[in-house]
């Protein structure tokens, strides 16, 4: 038993040692655990540079390891590691980075160092390179490191006045970080340390500017996110991979100002600069980085508004691209970068997505390689797409073109608004428009660095027009453009200082159904007194352009720049105007006097472009050759000289323009006989061009547009606040979209004259007030930016619409007082009426008085309006408010300040800045009021409130400009019908969706049904025959001589829900999208039915019979088509066939028709009775 005891007593204690030796090793091995997972990523990231597994015999592979060996050491002596200064007593690496600290670009200079070292690791550690791990080319690249570290870029230095802190923060890290990456194996632990401290000492925190001032935001938020966690990665510092990854929380959410992605799909940079093209997808750059690096590690981004990247990449960037193409108009001072033009931003931002999909959900991911794929084969700019990728760039395009189950993703149909920073885009097959714009929450253009020198009228409503042109902005259009003279603009041709803030506000617009859409922009730009109203309306493959109140008091000519277009190299496109040819030689000019149409030729097929002239204006043509160089808009770029010809088109305004205005239509990829006949029957009718409402019907699809400067009507429509409505009616459905572009109303109210029967939807903040005998539509739009609001009605198309009538009374006296010595002056003659506030003989307020005894009806709103400025030497802005005046007793040729008459309730306060122009005071209320007391003369005072500034309005006496009140109300009727109810009712023989349920009709009558395809697609020829598009929205419909171009659908139907006879079917298909306005559509049989959705292609699509059973000319989109097919259905159903397909082919050449698929809201259908 004592030998047993011994025994376990040795054995305890054997126990307890181990137990010991064991917890004493929990941290070692804690830490070996860590070290393991720091490994891991910085192997991961190391991969990701070099491409990791790849074969090198790859040819687009092998060209690249040729080049980038090549780079470093060559038969000419000129790659990096050739003009390396190799000596112990060198003071530079490379003679031509060698400035001075007093240099601004000495931060350049260490910026490019971290570049090439980086460029020469790459050459070192990829494999299949010449130049893998080759012994010189490793000792001379840590040699270098340490010359940097002891002599550049060390904890001890500074950032040097005027240097860029960029360079310093962000840029030489990333590329010092990634050097060590690729060298760490041959790096002791003391050389990676002290390299780390440059970083500690250069980007300590994410958060933050190195020197602790200024809050980072934004991409460059993003970019130090990923340097911190990089450096705690090699450091093997765990709180520093949660600091860089903590610190993305700010820019994963969305933001209401400043920097970063908005709901709208906007982002800004440096507070106000629209940026999605530059800082945007950097941003995105780098945040797929750290997703990728940390994904499936202890420090991944747990962030659930990591979510909102996807929705990024769907609104804030696809949009954007075109045929692979990023658009300049969010690239900002990018544009005049030499080296990175329009489609080599939309190549990386495809790489990132290809990234971001490999971390992405299964579906997510899918959604966006189709994307990118789509773009990849639209692109044609490359002479070899993989030339200047990475490895890793190759493989992740390769993975995805060489996926055949991954279809490219059709062109996307959409009219687009980013509220938050000034931009419109619309979008149709074939071409893209794209607008321009800046206002008080938006910067005119960016100047930074040097860089964007001529970006004065990139935003004074610029507008693009992408078509199979793809290297129209492409191709030197920067450096060699007028830029005075952009297409869309109004110029007085006076440069324009960066950074400026309009104080115009109304700046935006409106969408329907994200298809069609408006655009408005208050003019008010810097080192000017120009101003004017400008609208775009954008409806299937029209752009209308509107200008109205176009005034200026500069001694400088005034135009509109309907195109400034670049022309092919011999710039010899033809020009067609009102069916004459002009000339065709560089240098032509010519002033052309009732201009109905033009067409420019374009440079390419499918390129061409028409212009409709309503008006019949007065055009300036110009031809011209014109000379440029890079440098000249970006200091670091070429001076070499560029020569590249431009057609231009221009509504000249004059010098000194009062209230001068525009009108033209833009018609994309119209043939010269197109547009000639779509000027002599236009689809679209200017209903109001003024400086109040600006308007047009597209009657083919039964749209209004309008752009509501101030409270007003067009058509049935009043807008009570400044407004953009768009409303379409089909049938007896009502849609109408609306918002606030001036983001600072709480409400907008919009009143139709129509009465609405039932809701079919609506957004939450819409309120309906009132039904019956007109339609009341109430929006909070508090907080919602610009947004658009929606809703649909059914209407009581029993009931005629009510359209509202606009009076504009002149006042039937005016005049204005002064006090002191004044006092018993009279100034009911003056042609001025000065309103000021002050001291004994300063002060002066003024009095209009109005007779509404002509008006007899119910009014709806009221507004004074008048002409004046704040005129003072002291300033140019101050505050005038206007009040109700019940003594209507004063006369004009005798009021004084002494005998004025007593001024009552303050009614509205407005700002007097700016120019000379129209301002516009609601006094609804007041009127109102008045009206339904039956007293029909009222007056009104002017005072200033504030500050005593000098201010004026023009009076009754002027002769130009005169005061008025303008008053919209609904006519009394005299018929003893009354007015409609509000009640809903249901129409009776209505059919019903895809249950296809009878639905009752009048007593007697045969049952209708209606069954709903359960099964479509298109197809499309050439590069895309093996494609499948059986999920997508629209069917496609095009005969064109162009491989690749074609495109026909299929339509499937099962009858085996009917069993009695067929007295009449009909086959109804939306039309989604014409191109033009005449397409010959044929209906086939197609016998085979056993197709299906998901698999069907060009290749294996199924025979139809050789002639159509119906065609049809088809004109307008927006409406469902019924094609009679009973003799068809009829003999199916005699043979037993439950199962039927039509084949749907467009026999007009070259032009695109979409129907609406299954998949959308309007479905094809068959109505069987």
């Amino acid at each position: 038993m004592k030998k047993i005891k011994s025994q376990s007593r040795r054995l305890v204690l054997t126990v307890l040692a181990f137990l010991i030796v064991m917890l004493s090793f929990t941290p070692l091995m804690k830490r070996a655990s860590a070290a393991d997972d720091f490994d891991a990523l910085r192997t991961k990231w190391g991969q990701k540079l070099t491409g990791g597994s790849y074969s090198s015999t790859d040819s687009d592979i092998f060209y690249y390891l040729v080049s980038l060996a090549g780079s470093i050491t060559n038969k000419n002596r000129t790659g990096l590691l050739d003009t390396l200064d190799r000596s112990s007593s060198r003071t530079y690496l490379w003679s031509n980075l060698n400035r001075p600290t007093s240099n601004p670009a000495y931060s350049n200079d260490i910026y490019t160092v971290y570049s090439r070292l980086k460029t020469m690791a790459l050459a070192l550690k990829s494999p299949g390179s010449s130049l893998y791990m080759n012994p010189t080319l490793k000792t001379e690249i840590i040699s270098a490191m340490d010359w940097m570290y002891d002599h550049r870029y060390n904890e001890n230095e500074t950032e040097y006045a005027g240097t860029n802190w960029w360079e310093w923060e962000i840029g030489a890290p990333l590329f010092l970080l990634d050097t060590i990456v690729l060298m760490y194996n041959d790096l002791s632990a003391d050389q990676v340390t002290k390299y780390l401290r440059a970083i500690d000492k250069f980007c300590p925190n994410p958060t933050m500017k190195s020197d602790g001032q200024w809050v980072e935001t934004g991409a460059n938020r993003v970019d130090k996110s990923l340097i911190v966690t990089l450096r705690g990665i090699l450091g093997k510092n765990s709180n520093k991979m949660m600091q860089g990854r903590d610190a993305l929380s700010l820019v994963l959410a969305y933001v209401t100002k400043g920097d970063g992605f908005y709901k709208d799909g906007s982002f800004i940079q440096h507070d106000n600069v629209p940026s999605t093209g530059s800082y945007g997808y950097v941003l995105l750059d780098h945040l797929t980085d750290l997703l990728y690096l940390t994904n499936g590690s202890s420090w991944e981004v747990q962030d659930p508004n990591v979510a909102n990247i996807q929705n990024w990449v769907l609104q804030s960037f696809e949009p954007l691209i075109y045929k692979g193409a990023m658009m300049d108009s969010v690239r900002g001072r990018s544009i005049s970068r030499e080296d990175l033009r329009d489609y080599k931003i939309g190549r990386e931002l495809s790489i990132i997505i290809l990234r971001l999909a490999q971390i992405s959900k299964t579906d997510q991911a899918l959604e966006l390689r189709k994307m990118v794929k789509a773009w990849i084969l639209s692109e044609n700019r490359y002479e070899n797409y993989y030339w200047g990728l990475t490895i890793n760039g190759m493989l992740l395009v390769k993975s995805v073109l060489n996926n055949a189950s991954i279809v490219p993703k059709a062109d996307l149909l959409r009219n687009v608004q980013y509220p938050s920073m000034d931009r419109v885009v619309h979008l149709r097959p074939n071409f893209a428009f794209g607008i321009s714009m800046y206002s008080n929450r938006t910067t005119n253009y960016e100047l930074m660095n040097n860089e964007n020198l001529k970006g004065w009228y990139t935003n004074e409503g610029m507008t693009y027009l992408y078509n199979n042109d793809l290297s129209q902005y492409s191709d030197q259009y920067w450096p060699t453009v007028n830029a005075y003279r952009l297409p869309g603009v109004t110029t007085d041709g006076a440069p324009r200082k960066d950074g400026f803030e309009s104080s115009k506000s109304f700046v935006g617009g409106v969408s329907l159904d994200r298809l069609y859409g408006t655009a408005g922009m208050d003019l008010g730009p810097d080192n000017s007194t120009l101003e004017g109203k400008k609208s775009w309306f954008m409806f299937d493959d029209e752009i209308v352009a509107l200008g109205a109140g176009i005034t200026s008091r500069d001694s400088r000519k005034v135009e509109t720049i309907v195109e400034n277009r670049k022309l092919n190299a011999a710039g010899s496109n033809k020009l067609t105007v009102n069916n004459t040819a002009k000339s065709s030689t560089l240098g032509w000019s010519e002033t052309m006097s009732g201009v109905e149409w033009a067409h420019l030729q374009g440079s390419v097929a499918n390129s061409d472009i028409g212009y409709y002239f309503p008006d019949k204006s007065n055009i300036d043509g110009l031809r011209e050759q014109r000379t440029g160089s890079w440098n000249q808009i970006n200091q670091a770029g070429s001076t070499t000289q560029i020569k590249k010809s431009y057609l231009s088109l221009a509504i000249n305004h004059g010098m000194k323009p009062v209230d001068a205005s525009y009108s033209y239509v833009v018609l994309p990829n119209r043939t010269a006989a197109q547009t000639s006949a779509y000027s002599a029957n236009p689809d679209i009718q200017i209903l109001s061009n003024t400086k109040m409402v600006q308007a047009v019907k597209e009657q083919k699809l039964g749209i209004i547009q309008a752009n509501f400067w101030s409270a007003g009507s067009v058509e049935y429509i009043i807008a009570r606040n400044p407004a953009a409505v768009v409303a379409q009616q089909t049938g007896n459905q009502l849609s109408i979209a609306i918002s606030d572009p001036t983001q600072m109303n709480p409400n907008v109210v919009v009143e139709i004259g129509k009465v609405a029967a039932a809701v079919i939807s609506k957004d939450p903040s819409v309120t309906i007030l009132q039904s019956a005998p007109t339609t009341v539509i109430s929006v909070n739009t508090s907080g919602s930016m610009g947004a658009t609001h929606s809703v649909k009605l059914t209407l009581n198309t029993s009931v005629p619409t009510t359209y509202p009538t606009t009076v504009e009374l002149a006042p039937i006296a005016d005049s204005f007082v002064r006090n002191g010595t004044y006092a018993t002056t009279n100034y009911g003659s003056s042609n001025i009426l000065p309103i000021a506030n002050g001291s004994t003989d300063y002060a002066r307020q003024a009095f209009l008085k109005f007779d509404i005894s002509s008006i007899i009806g119910k009014i709806e709103s009221a507004n004074l309006i008048v002409y004046g400025a704040t005129t003072d030497s002291k300033g140019n802005d101050s505050s005038i408010a206007a009040y109700s005046v019940l003594d209507n007793n004063w006369i004009e040729n005798k009021v004084n300040w002494n005998n004025k008459p007593q001024i009552n309730a303050l009614l509205q306060e407005v700002r007097f800045e700016g120019n000379h122009q129209w301002r516009n005071f609601n006094v609804t209320s007041f009127v109102k009021t008045q009206s339904e007391s039956n007293n029909k003369n009222f007056s009104f005072a002017l005072v200033q409130t504030g500050k005593a500034l000098f201010a004026e309005i023009f009076s009754r006496e002027n002769a130009i400009n005169k005061p008025k009140l303008q008053i919209l109300y609904f006519k009394e009727t005299t018929s003893g019908s009354g007015t409609t109810g509000g009640t809903a009712g249901g129409t009776t023989g209505s059919t019903t969706g895809s249950s296809g349920a009878t639905t009752g009709g009048n007593s007697g009558t045969a049952s209708v049904r209606t069954i709903s395809a359960f099964a479509d697609s298109f197809v499309r020829d050439g590069m895309y025959a093996t494609s499948n598009y059986g999920l997508e929205k629209t069917l496609g419909a095009k005969t064109s001589a162009q491989k690749d171009d074609n495109q026909k659908s299929i339509i499937k139907f099962d009858l085996s829900s009917w069993d009695t006879s067929i007295a009449n079917a009909k086959l109804r298909i939306y039309t989604n999208y014409i191109e033009g306005n005449n397409a010959l559509i044929e209906v086939f049989v197609s016998p085979e039915s056993g197709w299906q959705e998901n698999k069907v292609t060009w290749n294996t699509f199924p025979t139809r019979l050789d002639s159509p059973i119906r065609t049809v000319n088809l004109k307008a989109s927006g409406a469902y088509i019924d094609l009679d097919v009973t003799a068809f259905i009829r003999s199916q159903q005699e043979e037993g066939i439950k199962i039927v397909s039509f084949t749907v082919e467009n026999a007009t050449k070259d032009v695109s028709v979409l129907f609406d698929s299954r998949e959308s809201s309007h479905p094809p259908q068959l109505v069987i009775q």
